[in-house]
């Protein structure tokens, strides 16, 4: 093999790529408590800042700033999942992959909460 990646042949491309998928499995199940607990607390506390900056809104704004708090601060969990998590690609996809996760299920149980009190309409 020659070129830029040695490593990554085009016929050995898909075994890689399952290769590279499997770690990522790997990694997420070994670290999914320490993964969960790091973006809950990340999410739930841009949450908070979200909430806090929303206590003088329309009470049907303050839950939309709230989720948007969450969701928005994406950025800042990659860059500092990237800068903690250095050692290995797969450990980062890993937290990156737990992170969405957690977040989507976060954000759509605060959504549906807050659409059942009627604090925000729904579409």
């Amino acid at each position: 093999s020659s070129g830029k990646y040695p490593n990554c042949e085009s016929d050995h491309f898909t075994g890689g790529a399952s290769a590279a998928l499997a770690t990522v499995g790997t990694d997420l199940a070994a670290f999914a408590i320490e993964i969960s607990i790091a973006a809950t607390l990340f999410i739930l506390s841009t949450m908070l800042v979200g909430a806090v900056l929303g206590l003088r809104m329309k009470s049907r704004d303050a839950p939309v700033l709230v989720i948007e708090s969450g969701v928005r601060n994406v950025g800042v969990a990659l860059i500092l999942g990237g800068a903690i998590l250095t050692e290995e690609f797969s450990l980062f996809a890993s937290f990156l992959a737990g992170y969405f996760v957690i977040e989507i299920v976060i954000v759509l149980t605060f959504a549906e909460f807050t659409a059942r009190r009627g604090l925000i309409d729904t579409a």
